[in-house]
């Protein structure tokens, strides 16, 4: 998995109604999740 291929997930999560996704290959694993106008969690 690449810089240029996690770019391209995340200009189509921006893109579409899809508010996260999880993504493995070859034992890698990236989540790529939006955060809509949500406030700020303190914990």
């Amino acid at each position: 998995m690449d810089l240029s291929y996690i770019k391209k997930v995340i200009k189509l999560i921006e893109k579409s109604e899809v508010d996260e996704i999880e993504i493995e290959e070859e034992g890698k694993k990236i989540r790529v999740a939006k955060n809509r106008n949500s406030q700020p969690q303190y914990f």
